[in-house]
């Protein structure tokens, strides 16, 4: 078989898809993984035939749109702000993935990437598409909205019209998979039969750690950690300052992951440890909690490691995410970044440390260790690729 993969946006969206490259490389198949050249490091580390779909991550443009609608927990502004970088970039993505889909069995799309749904409707490549959460368009404002913006775009390649295009109408109509956890939420009855939820995907790869971090980790009570990962905030000393202050307030030890905000301190803090890239999969199981912007992939750590979680959303799918993890007891209650503060962050810390969230957060482990996302997805693309 022979299998293009195409995905779009950060470290999150990016994430999955290796993890699923790798998985059918494994098996012997032909696989080659488009994303934003970014990432072909990453890629060509993991062994991946890597090329590049859009044009390199601009981190100040980001930090402007992001930082701007992350003052609001309107999602239906979350996506009238960002969706155009992503229309944007769209034509040349198509260039690209149609290059790269001759010859091609499947084509497998992250349901943001625009140009996969575009390149199956335009040229006839059997297309799969994955989805980073079970959302669908969030509400009718917001498929309404966003479909108008995409269904411009499809005009200009000759293609009719979705109600939903980011949520059921823009998946594959042969097979659409939901890399997410039925630890988490139950498969909607609304969906169509060939909708099906596969558990997680995760890529886990051998890591070390520098001696001062292990010591760190070993010398005391479990710390706290603060990831917010891709994220980007327009004043990262603002940021700083509340998580400098929150730690402070609840008296714990703490990692704290620099991130894409470049998250910093103005002199060295006592029981404070900064750094930069950690896995997730071996710093979360050590973390008394884990305080995130709650994006699908951080949240999935959190819960596989049993960490209970403070979310910070800031966008779009965050919030449902947020609101999960908190309705499954998983979690503190939900601290949109428009309202942070230092205070409520510790407020939502000291109610994460509690007896009840670690039981159920260890709880929602056991179930997620157990489930086999990527075998699943690779298995249904297999099979619908042979039949």
């Amino acid at each position: 078989m022979r299998a293009i993969l195409a995905t779009y946006g950060t470290t999150g969206d990016i994430q999955p898809f290796l993890a699923l490259a790798v998985e059918l490389d494994r098996r012997g198949h032909s696989v080659r993984i488009g994303a934003p050249p970014d990432f072909e490091p990453r890629a060509t580390k993991l062994g991946l035939d890597f090329f590049s779909l859009g044009p390199r991550i601009d981190l100040d443009e980001l930090r402007e749109v992001y930082g701007r609608v992350s003052l609001t927990t309107d999602t239906v502004k979350h996506v009238l702000g960002t969706l155009p970088l992503a229309i944007r970039d769209t034509p040349r993505m198509v260039r690209e993935l149609t290059g790269a889909c001759v010859g091609a069995d499947v084509l497998v799309s992250h349901s943001f990437q625009l140009a996969g749904r575009i390149v199956h409707e335009v040229r006839g490549v059997p297309f799969v598409s994955v989805h980073l959460s079970p959302f669908g368009g969030y509400s009718r404002r917001f498929a309404s909205e966003s479909s108008r913006l995409i269904n411009e775009l499809r005009s200009s390649y000759g293609l009719g019209t979705l109600r939903d295009a980011l949520g059921l109408d823009g998946s594959s109509p042969a097979l659409a998979l939901y890399a997410v956890s039925s630890a988490l939420c139950r498969r909607p009855k609304h969906w169509p039969p060939h909708h099906l939820m596969t558990g997680f995907f995760f890529l886990d790869d051998p890591w070390v750690p520098a001696p001062e971090l292990e010591e760190f980790m070993s010398e005391g009570e479990r710390p706290l950690v603060i990831s917010f990962g891709s994220v980007l905030h327009q004043c990262p000393e603002d940021l700083s300052n509340i998580v400098l202050d929150a730690i402070a307030r609840t008296g714990h030890r703490a990692v704290v992951q620099r991130g894409w905000t470049r998250i910093g301190f103005p002199r060295t803090v006592p029981n404070v440890f900064l750094v930069d890239f950690i896995p997730h999969d071996w710093l979360f199981p050590r973390a008394a909690c884990v305080v995130h912007a709650g994006g699908a992939g951080t949240t999935a750590a959190a819960l596989r490691a049993g960490a209970p979680s403070v979310v910070v959303p800031h966008v779009l799918d965050q919030f449902w995410w947020a609101i999960l993890a908190r309705e499954r007891g998983c979690a503190a209650d939900v601290v949109p970044y428009s309202e942070l503060s230092a205070g409520k962050l510790q407020r939502a810390i000291e109610s994460a440390l509690a007896p009840a969230c670690r039981a159920a957060s260890l709880s929602a482990s056991e179930y997620i260790k157990r489930e086999t996302g990527v075998e699943n997805a690779a298995n249904l693309i297999e099979n619908i690729v042979k039949h």
